[in-house]
């Protein structure tokens, strides 16, 4: 009794508590005449032929066993002079008092088993939240493969297209918070195929889960069996259709450790000390959102002598070359081109049974996701569904994200080992109790880039090599001392000539019609811009060639811990209650910056020569002669500039003083 009173005096003085309904699995044996109760009848606990827990029922003939994983169990009842029980298949369902009534009959060959399905109550008599819990079992039905598909199954929930965010009556999606073990999670979740039970709570949340406005995906994953087992699941739609659907699963579960003990019919069994699962999925997609109906794209073979020759010229003015097509140029197309999807999700689980009343478990995740995607955004000139396909589609940008995520838990069961006999009207006042402590663990990489240049920044934009040097420059006398009538007053930049770049040579390819004409450094592409006339065809399409001018990165890193307790108090006027409390603590960092590309060349121009602010009159480096008149040529007047690095750091590249100017555009 005194060591339960100072776990619940510790967690009442240092940790924040609320009541909440907790797993619980309770009932009452009796005999199956005389509906008398049994006492002291042994129960015990199996999931995956693996022994979890058990107790012993009180004087009533009642028993509770709480703070168990939701699932699906077999339930084992042995009573002296009685035959055996096993029921089989019984859901525990999450945060939820679960009942189970037996009835035992005197056997004359005490050896039987008497076996029995359970049958899931039609009416949950304390069900106080809204929502609905998906079983292993209804999940295999379904047919879908993505988690946000099957919650969408669940009234209250909503989803714009299947897969997509999950809508909790009417709210915003990220109002959907998602919980996998207990800890709360963000991102890709597990697949489909090791889910054990899946709850969805729309309404009547409990305060375990905080300050929610939408509502709870909660996933209870599978765990180690009592013996080794496996499977493959292999799927494709490869030679079918044009999506390209390829799947492969593969999962493989038994102990590691195990020892021998008595089981509660007497005999000598083995039972999982430690014990193991392990799963991954693999799943390639030509093609992850199939159209509705046809989309459009031009031909190859016009698509070649687009970018070839983006421009055309008609009657003296430049067009884009696309707005001269027809119909027969491009093909309808049933499936979205270049939109791979790549993904490949591990799963690791083990499971340590301590002791009768204490166990641990650590389960690893690892998730990868290549996804290629057609923008719906036109980094020139706003939003373009559907635009960008018809001649960009080959330049889709992607976006890979990388995650890991560990979950450690420790739990221990205070007094439910089944070892003390019952005694009518004795008990302390405190039962059943227990306290969980878990450590939840996960990291977020994530890049979104163009195919081409990924994390190249000045390639997004380069168009080739724009010469320009920095010639004095000369005017008035600004001192009326000065002994000539002209002055060097400051330095002019000047165009010498164009070279194309073969980084984006379709994008190179605008300035193709100005390459016998003087222009002066004016062209219809420099480095890091395009003029607005030629990126769209007819304002519907982006033209051909285009970059994906945007760069993402993340690195979010999420710390979680939780402490629970649970107890039941029995007082002595008769009755039962069931309490739960606890503390939770999270830690986020999320690290990132997002980036347009193109314009870190007007950035760089603007910064490379920024320490350069005009002439030093006091450094006469040269002369010239003006009008017969030999003029002084000053050097250039610099200043250092602490808070910027660039100016800095372009020279070290290029090997350029600090006193001469950079042609970033060389």
């Amino acid at each position: 009794m005194r060591p339960y009173l100072l776990i619940l005096c510790a967690f009442f003085i240092g940790g924040v508590w609320a009541l909440h309904a907790q797993t619980a699995l309770s009932g009452v044996v009796t005999d199956m005449d005389t509906k008398e109760p049994l006492i002291g009848a042994q129960i015990a606990l199996y999931k995956d032929g693996n022994l979890i827990t058990g107790t012993i029922t009180d004087w009533d003939g009642s028993y509770s066993i709480n703070n168990i994983d939701p699932g699906t169990y077999d339930v084992e009842i042995v009573y002296v002079g009685y035959a055996k029980n096993k029921i089989t298949g019984v859901v525990i369902f999450a945060n939820k008092a679960n009942s189970l009534d037996v009835e035992m009959s005197q056997g004359v060959n005490l050896n039987e088993v008497v076996v029995v399905d359970h049958r899931v109550e039609l009416v949950s008599k304390d069900k106080t939240s809204t929502g609905g819990t998906l079983t292993d079992e209804n999940i295999k039905r379904l047919p879908v493969k993505n988690i946000n598909a099957i919650v969408a199954t669940v009234a209250g929930t909503s989803s714009a297209d299947e897969g997509g965010s999950i809508s909790i009556k009417g709210s915003r999606s990220n109002a959907t918070d998602y919980y996998i073990d207990g800890i709360r999670v963000s991102g890709n979740m597990i697949p489909q195929s090791e889910i054990e039970q899946l709850q969805v709570i729309t309404g009547g949340i409990e305060a375990q889960y905080g300050d929610v406005t939408g509502g709870i995906i909660s996933i209870t994953t599978k765990g180690p069996s009592k013996r080794f087992s496996g499977g493959l699941e292999l799927e494709t739609s490869q030679f079918l259709d044009n999506y390209g659907y390829n799947l492969a699963n593969v999962a493989i579960s038994g102990p590691i450790i195990t020892r021998k003990t008595i089981g509660l019919d007497g005999q000598e069994t083995k039972e999982s000390v430690l014990g193991f699962r392990f799963s991954g999925q693999y799943w390639v997609r030509k093609d992850d959102d199939p159209p509705a109906t046809s989309v459009y794209r031009v031909k190859d073979d016009v698509l070649k002598q687009l970018q070839d020759n983006p421009l055309r010229i008609f009657n003296g003015t430049p067009y884009p070359a696309a707005q001269f097509l027809n119909d027969d140029d491009v093909v309808a197309l049933d499936y979205n081109p270049f939109e791979d999807n790549t993904r490949l999700d591990l799963t690791a689980k083990l499971d340590a049974r301590l002791s009768k009343n204490i166990d641990i478990t650590f389960t690893g995740t690892y998730n990868y996701e290549k996804d290629y995607f057609t923008p719906s955004f036109n980094p020139f000139f706003g939003f373009d569904p559907g635009g960008w396909q018809v001649y960009n589609a080959q330049n889709n940008p992607f976006d890979l994200s990388r995650r890991y995520r560990g979950n450690f838990r420790f739990r221990h069961r205070l007094g439910t080992s089944g070892d003390e006999e019952p005694e009518e009207g004795k008990g302390p006042l405190v039962r059943n109790a227990s306290y969980t402590l878990q450590f939840g663990y996960e990291r977020l990489f994530y890049n979104l880039q163009d195919v081409r240049h990924e994390d190249r920044f000045f390639d997004y934009g380069y168009i080739g090599n724009f010469d320009y040097t920095w010639e004095p420059v000369f005017g008035p006398p600004t001192d009326p001392d000065f002994p000539y009538p002209v002055q060097h007053r400051d330095f002019r930049q000047t165009f010498n000539g164009y070279t194309p770049g073969d980084i984006n040579p379709v994008l190179a390819n605008y300035n193709k019609p100005l390459e016998d004409v003087e222009t002066n450094g004016i062209y219809f592409a420099d480095n890091g811009f395009i003029s607005s006339n030629f990126t769209s065809v007819w304002g519907l399409h982006t033209n051909v060639g285009m970059v994906y001018n945007r760069y993402r990165t993340r690195d979010n890193t999420t710390l979680t811990f939780t402490a629970n307790s649970a107890f039941e108090l029995h007082p002595k006027n008769g009755g039962k209650h069931n309490i739960q409390f606890g503390v939770w603590y999270e830690q986020r960092t999320n690290r990132g910056y997002d980036l347009n590309p193109f314009n870190l060349w007007t950035i760089a121009r603007q910064q490379a020569n920024s320490n350069i602010i005009g002439v030093d009159t006091t450094n006469i480096v040269g002369d010239t002669t003006i009008f017969g008149i030999v003029v002084p040529i000053y050097g250039k007047l610099t200043i250092e500039q602490e808070d910027l690095l660039f100016y800095q750091r372009v020279r070290e590249l290029t090997g350029t003083p600090l006193d001469e100017y950079v042609n970033v555009d060389g």
